[in-house]
């Protein structure tokens, strides 16, 4: 009998112990069948539960400490259902609702990513093992759902959408750069379907607002971001919807990534425009696209005499 026979020919929820690649000192974990996709609410809070009463008072020591993370490359972002902590470091735990080869190439992906990056080999749950499989894709593009509020209390200090990687690196040719000016011009004309995506994303309209116009004075957002790190999102009608980065705390890999997957999530926005032909935002004497312009074309000539930035498009809290 295959897992899910048993509960088909009862109408009962039959637990299943899930296949796993997990130490040995794990507990077994029940749980019955759970249905495609694998990262669904209802799959994460239900496996969640199993996961914590399996630990709940096991000689393992271990515990579930979060659930629903991401990680982020330039690639775009990887999924990762739960992340354990087994006293001596968080472990990433991955949830497959199916253990075919497209799973298994998956989970072989994300096994190298994580492991590259310093982090902890991750453990699969199943409703049977994994077969072998080389590596796949294991990469998601970004959408506005990857922006929480920030919950916690926002730290003074500089925030930026750029800063020098290293010293005298200029910002015209950094890495970030091609990816910024990518994202504006993607977001040109479109800047308040765009917006009043990112703000149904977060709670602050409701969702039949489809169109939502930039303000004129900048409004400010703290938010959590990919791998739970803080960013603001300024937006305002001059300069656009942009995002800034702490200088303390954050790195220039995250910041580039997340330049770089943004970029791509503008674009999908200008081509869904596009096809289905949105009406564009009207042509002001300003726009976002021409303040970025100017704003790198004068960059570019400073740079050219031997100018160098501190950061580019700063915001400073609480000074």
């Amino acid at each position: 009998m295959e897992p899910g026979d048993e509960e088909a020919m009862t109408g009962q929820p039959v637990d299943i112990v899930w296949a796993t690649n997990a130490p040995p000192g794990w507990p077994a974990v029940r749980c019955g069948m759970l249905y495609p996709p694998s990262d669904s609410p209802v799959n994460l809070a239900r496996f969640g539960g199993a996961l914590g009463r399996a630990f709940e008072g096991h000689p393992s020591g271990c515990r579930p400490a979060a659930a629903s993370r991401t990680r982020l490359a330039s690639f775009g972002l990887i999924d990762i259902s739960f992340e354990v902590d087994d006293g001596r470091g968080i472990v990433p735990v991955l949830l497959y609702v199916k253990a075919d080869r497209e799973e298994a190439a998956h989970f072989s992906a994300v096994r190298r990513f994580l492991e590259d990056r310093g982090e902890r080999s991750p453990v699969y749950f199943a409703p049977s093992r994994l077969p072998d499989a080389a590596p796949g894709n294991p990469f998601r593009p970004f959408h506005a759902g990857d922006l929480k509020r920030w919950t916690a209390e926002i730290p003074n200090g500089e925030y930026a959408m750029w800063w020098p990687a290293s010293s005298g690196e200029p910002f015209t040719g950094s890495r970030a750069f091609p990816h910024i000016g990518r994202a504006f011009r993607a977001l040109d004309s479109i800047e308040t379907y765009v917006h009043a995506a990112l703000m149904r994303s977060l709670g602050y309209e409701g969702e039949g607002v489809g169109r939502l116009e930039l303000p004129e004075e900048s409004a400010i957002f703290a938010l959590e971001g990919p791998e739970q790190k803080l960013l603001l999102l300024n937006i305002s009608s001059e300069k656009g919807i942009r995002f800034q980065f702490p200088l303390k705390g954050s790195s220039t890999a995250y910041r580039d990534a997340f330049w770089q997957v943004f970029a791509g999530y503008a674009e999908f926005w200008k081509n869904a425009a596009v096809e289905k032909g949105f009406a564009t935002d009207p042509a002001g004497a300003r726009s976002p696209l021409g303040w970025w312009l100017a704003s790198a074309e004068l960059t570019g000539r400073e740079e050219a005499k031997g100018s160098s930035l501190s950061a580019f498009g700063a915001t400073a809290l609480g000074r």
